[in-house]
C-alpha cells in the first residue's frame, strides 16, 4: 500500500473556531486500525471510524476542476438547473 492523504477527526480542540479534522498521512491499514503521520512526523495507530478519505484522492484533478466550472470532463455542459420561468 502507497502513502495517501486522509483527514483524521480531532477530538480535542481549544476553541470552537479550530479544525475539526486535520491532514494526515496514512501509511498502512487494517480492517480496524490504521497507522498515519502527522505533519509533523509523528506516527499513530488510529481506529477507521477517525479515518476519512481526501476528496483529492477520490478524483483526478481534471474531474475536480470540472466539477467546480460546471462542465464534464470531456468538454460537454452539464444542466444544473433549470429554470421553468425561461420556457
Amino acid at each position: 500500500m502507497r502513502p495517501s492523504q486522509v483527514f483524521l477527526g480531532k477530538h480535542v480542540r481549544i476553541s470552537k473556531h479550530e479544525d475539526l479534522a486535520v491532514k494526515a498521512e496514512q501509511l498502512e491499514a487494517n480492517r480496524m486500525y490504521a497507522s498515519v503521520r502527522h505533519k509533523d512526523g509523528v506516527e499513530k495507530n488510529v481506529s477507521l471510524s477517525d479515518v476519512a478519505s481526501c476528496p483529492q484522492a477520490l478524483a483526478p484533478r481534471k474531474a475536480l476542476s470540472a466539477i467546480e466550472t460546471g462542465s464534464s470532463p470531456s468538454g460537454s455542459s452539464y444542466v444544473v438547473g433549470h429554470d421553468r420561468a425561461s420556457n
